[in-house]
């Protein structure tokens, strides 16, 4: 076993160890929001994949509810599971551009780092691991040679992640510059002109559509505002 699959290791069980104890934590701030009763998964039409706010994520906290009930602790451990996922796929992705160390290393930060915490710690953080999840194998999707099963992987991928979160939308530039990077098949490029007009009609609808985003230009000029007088210390 090389050191830098060791460092890999070592990085895994210390992240579940450093959020063991978040497992048995309540509900905080907006799960309120995010879990619900249900009595069957929430899904939606094709289009709504598209235009309908995490729609992924909904259907993740129903399976959720469906499986163990308002105990939290199912949702905490899908949380870190998907974490620990997150960054062996983090590693995949680099070990090709800058080798298994610096791969091991990128990893390692990416999973102990604090600004993971809130991801990891909320059950509402699901939407940015789902999203980052999906973003990530739609990464490596694209560093291989453009074939169909390749190409479904990155699409299907592109759908979930943008079905996840809206902020997902990411992949529009990060698909390009990894195609670059790697030197990949210049054919990639022509699949990847369809991503801009795909993102747009999924923040149109994900903004109008979502119940945890804001849907006029007054509430989105508002939240920012609210924030600014909370750290500024003004009514």
């Amino acid at each position: 076993m090389t050191n830098a699959i060791k460092l890999l290791l070592f990085a895994l069980a210390l992240t579940v160890v450093a959020y063991a104890r978040v497992l048995h934590a309540p509900f905080v701030y907006e799960d309120a929001m995010s879990v619900k009763p249900v009595t069957r998964v929430t899904w939606q039409t094709p289009l709504g994949w598209l235009t309908t706010g995490r729609a992924l994520t909904r259907i993740s906290f129903d399976a959720n509810y469906l499986l163990s009930g308002p105990s939290p602790t199912s949702y905490h451990a899908t949380n870190l599971g998907l974490h620990v996922v997150n960054g062996t796929l983090v590693h995949a992705l680099i070990v090709p551009i800058s080798g298994p160390t610096i791969a091991a290393m990128t990893a390692a930060i990416f999973l102990v780092h604090p600004l993971q915490r809130q991801a990891v710690s909320y059950i509402s953080g699901r939407a940015e691991l789902l999203a980052t999840l999906f973003v990530l194998i739609a990464c490596l999707a694209v560093s291989l040679p453009l074939n169909w099963k390749s190409g479904s992987v990155f699409l299907v991928a592109t759908v979930c992640a943008m079905a996840s979160k809206e902020t997902a939308a990411v992949v529009v530039l990060l698909a390009p510059l990894l195609v670059w990077a790697r030197r990949g098949d210049i054919e990639w490029l022509a699949v990847l002109a369809l991503l801009p007009l795909l993102a747009l009609v999924h923040l149109y609808g994900a903004l109008g559509g979502n119940p945890y985003a804001f849907a006029s230009a007054r509430q989105w000029l508002g939240f920012p505002a609210l924030h600014f007088r909370l750290v500024c210390g003004t009514p």
